[in-house]
């Protein structure tokens, strides 16, 4: 370590303490439901199959889980750490993302003599740290976007780069759209600015698209499908106002300041280019903290923002170019820096260890039962039993309590059926998803003895009930259905109540 200089070192030091936390605190977890989408694509793409399927139990038919047909290029991602690593350790894509992003920014920062103790930022967002230990498509998004800026300022000018940088920007779609908006931008721009190299430019772009087109039309049968769950509109731009200053000001500490301040290579394309993928992000109709409440929901819709870090590491990386750290400041700032990081890396983690436990509750107690949930991915139930926790040798879907043919032959076969589902009270949009669940659960029980087993508190207006549902005949009014109940309690399951009875 001697012949590294001192801001090197501090940087080698704080990037060591985050490996180390993410390996001692290994992502276990199911953070965001959207990842089910992502992650059942990308074990169908690793076994060679279409999409993953579940054998329904009872009928014997080989159905596909339901999921959302996102831009294929992250499953594409996950499905190559699954071949490399098994898909327990999948996340070390997510991990090989982020350190690679901090190794290609700090040589970006040290050719152009910039401030590099400024990749330190990378760790210290708060989205980062939660999405670093999940497999949404913003992780694979920011190691693709620093490649870009790693060949802006590494190359020197000519139509093979910008053949190249055309290139990346395109293939940016093939993992989500608004990325293209950022990079697309910044090709854009320049080429206006110097108007040479059209046919380079032209080529990159169609080339880049390729992937996206060829795996749409291959998986979804349609080169140009994309999926528009939301909207744009000036209108969302006053609910969106307020969340992304604090994005942009406090979780990127005056980052908007920096932004406009930049004034090194390609200042103008990276202030424009910046300045439009905000706007777009201002203008969606997406605001997170509707549903999961502002502090969650603010993390959530921070991921949004992370394509931008390499950015605003470059704009305060230029900002502070003259500075240098000596004597107590920089045992100051590495002291800060690793208790921040292990600091939101533990929050992270104790909030996917109490996901975990549960999902190794139902997949211990239930593997050998015949079980009815939710497999449309309506609820997030889908965070508690699905193909990467775990396996049921049972399965069939929730709906099949109102078909009275298909319930008949489950009890000539099984005798009995448990039903697994999550209860949500936090917002009106969940409680509308937990009632359509309900509904079919009212329904059973007009016909069926159905009995409550468990109900395990997760957290706050969240809550995961087991229902044992068997026929009339030889059962009515027996309590001895009644199997242990449990609660949980900060992430530990405990026993209560074995006597109460609920119809």
């Amino acid at each position: 370590m001697a012949k590294y200089p001192t801001d090197t070192k501090l940087i080698l030091y704080v990037i060591g303490a985050f490996l180390l936390t993410y390996f001692f605190m290994f992502p276990q977890g199911w953070l965001v439901s959207d990842v089910y989408s992502y992650l059942n694509q990308g074990m169908a793409i690793a076994a060679g199959q279409d999409v993953l399927t579940y054998i329904d139990a009872v009928t014997q038919k080989v159905i596909p889980y339901s999921v959302t047909q996102y831009p294929l290029g992250n499953s594409f991602w996950i499905a190559f750490w699954i071949k490399l690593c098994g898909t327990y350790f999948v996340y070390l894509g997510s991990l090989a993302s982020v350190l690679t992003s901090a190794f290609l920014l700090h040589k970006v920062l040290h050719k152009e003599s910039f401030f590099t103790p400024a990749v330190l930022l990378l760790f210290l967002y708060p989205s980062l740290a939660f999405f670093s230990r999940s497999l949404m498509s913003s992780i694979p998004s920011i190691l693709l976007i620093t490649v870009f800026l790693y060949f802006l300022f590494k190359s020197k000018e000519s139509h093979k780069k910008w053949f190249l940088l055309s290139f990346i920007a395109a293939l940016s779609i093939w993992i989500r759209e608004t990325n293209v908006v950022l990079l697309g931008s910044i090709c854009l721009i320049h080429f206006f600015q110097h108007r040479r190299w059209f046919l380079s430019y032209a080529a990159g772009a169609i080339s880049g698209t390729f992937p996206r087109l060829f795996t749409s039309n291959y998986y979804y049968g349609d080169p140009f499908y994309y999926v528009l769950g939301e909207n744009f509109s000036i209108l969302h731009v006053v609910d969106n106002l307020g969340v992304y200053t604090i994005l942009l000001m406090c979780f990127m500490p005056l980052g908007l300041y920096f932004f406009v301040k930049y004034r090194g290579r390609y200042f103008l394309p990276v202030i424009l280019s910046t300045t439009i993928y905000i706007l777009v992000y201002l203008f969606y109709s997406f605001n997170a903290t509707r549903y999961s409440g502002f502090s969650k929901g603010i993390i959530l819709m921070g991921r949004f923002m992370i394509p931008l870090l390499p950015f605003y590491i470059l704009s305060v990386g230029w900002f502070f170019r003259k500075k240098t750290l000596k004597g107590n400041l920089i045992s100051s700032l590495y002291a800060v820096t690793i208790v921040v990081l292990i600091s939101m890396q533990f929050l992270v983690h104790r909030e996917a260890k109490t996901h975990k436990s549960i999902s190794n509750h139902i997949y211990s107690t239930y593997s050998d039962k015949m079980v009815l949930t939710d497999l449309s991915r309506t609820t997030n139930v889908v965070r508690y039993i699905n193909p990467f926790h775990g396996e049921l040798s049972f399965l069939g879907d929730i709906s099949n309590l109102k078909d009275n043919k298909y319930m008949d032959l489950l009890f000539d076969r099984f005798g009995e059926a448990y039903v697994i589902q999550t209860i949500n009270s936090g917002n009106q949009k969940k409680q509308l998803n937990t009632s359509t669940i309900n509904d079919y659960i009212k329904t059973a029980k007009t016909k069926y003895i159905v009995n409550e087993i468990e109900m395990i508190k997760i957290k706050p207006a969240l809550e995961l009930r087991v229902l044992k549902v068997g026929i009339r005949e030889g059962i009515e009014g027996n309590s001895s259905g009644n199997d242990q109940k449990t609660r949980q309690k900060g992430g530990g399951l405990i026993q209560v109540d074995e006597n109460r009875n609920k119809s």
